[in-house]
């Protein structure tokens, strides 16, 4: 009768462990979805406005973050003209550093 607690007990542990890990797991996977250090909405503005000083930002939206790169997308408008444009800045992860594509 005494080993029943006992298994019950070691039973208990390594759903534990096994809980554990398949945490960390989760976490992992989860990590490698977001790029490391890719630019943020902050330096895709910085990078746009570098490349148009004349052009008006109304709004930046986040597409994508995926391993090897993140996406902005621009609606800016040109100095003199009501409408309103967008482009798609892309940041690929090249040689340890980040590129943009259009």
């Amino acid at each position: 009768m005494s080993n029943q607690p006992q298994s019950s007990k070691a039973l208990w542990i390594t759903f534990a462990i096994f809980a554990v890990l398949a945490i960390a797991l989760i976490l992992f996977v989860v990590g490698l979805t977001i790029p490391m250090g890719a630019p943020d909405e902050l330096e895709a503005i910085r990078d746009f406005v570098k490349e148009h000083p004349t052009y008006t930002i109304e709004r930046v939206e986040a597409e994508e973050r995926e391993v090897v790169g993140v996406s902005y997308r621009f609606f800016y408008r040109i100095p003199n003209d009501s409408r309103l444009y967008e482009t798609l800045h892309q940041y690929i992860h090249q040689k340890g550093g980040w590129k943009i594509t259009h």
